[in-house]
């Protein structure tokens, strides 16, 4: 059972100092340390299958230029990803990360991979398949693609649905509100920018910040009372709570 705490703390890919990230795992890991949620991220292969895997290639974890949207599940689940550390981990399927989840009270954050490639029907996929799961209402959805944000609230609870920001939006309440959003996923250097998180708070914006490394830099989010605070080192995070 996870903890009670007034903020959350998250693993970011899981935890992949000793294993590769976005694998089973790193996500077992993750649920050995205590973390509140696991965030990972999600694309489509050619053949349909959604999987677990940050970049839209395999160059930086495998050494090879296979892009996922154009390889097929048979040969990307051969693929050894763990580059740069070494090893010898597969990249799993949503459905298994979900299945392993399941056994747990963990919050799961899916990140849909499409801001490069904006893989047609991804939310109809993802939901469809997060609905037969026994963990739907601890799953939550995060894109940068502020289309598929938009899109995403049609087909889930819009309360569990978030849009990810690399940089400050000028009116971050009227965006959201437009997109039929309650949650924005800033990076955490937007919410140093004085005022930035109380003007979302005052509106009701729940926030999940990014990614949270330097034990300086969790201090200040702490402060700025976030729902969540993601992080490469979740340990550090929660030892601060």
């Amino acid at each position: 059972m996870r903890q009670e705490r007034e903020i959350e703390v998250w693993s970011h890919r899981g935890i992949w100092t000793e294993s590769a990230e976005n694998t089973l795992p790193a996500f077992v890991k993750a649920v050995e340390m205590g973390v509140d949620g696991i965030e990972l991220d999600v694309q489509r292969s050619l053949d349909g299958e959604l999987v677990v895997a940050h970049d839209e290639d395999l160059l930086r974890v495998a050494g090879k230029e296979i892009l996922i949207s154009q390889t097929n599940w048979s040969r990307l689940k051969e693929v050894n990803v763990s580059m740069p550390r070494g090893g010898n981990e597969r990249m799993p399927l949503l459905k298994e990360v979900l299945e392993l989840l399941e056994q747990t009270d963990l919050i799961l954050n899916i990140e849909l991979k499409n801001n490069i490639f904006d893989y047609p029907n991804l939310e109809e996929d993802l939901i469809n398949l997060t609905r037969q799961s026994k963990m739907e209402d601890r799953i939550l959805y995060s894109t940068f693609n502020t289309e598929s944000a938009f899109r995403l609230t049609k087909l889930a609870d819009p309360g569990r649905c978030a849009l990810l920001l690399a940089y400050p939006l000028t009116r971050p309440v009227w965006l959201s509100k437009n997109l039929g959003l309650s949650a924005l996923n800033p990076h955490y250097r937007i919410l140093k920018i004085p005022g930035y998180a109380s003007l979302c708070h005052r509106n009701q914006i729940k926030l999940e910040t990014w990614t949270v490394n330097k034990k300086q830099d969790i201090a200040q989010m702490i402060k700025k009372k976030p729902r969540a605070i993601i992080s490469d080192y979740p340990e550090l995070a929660i030892s601060m709570l």
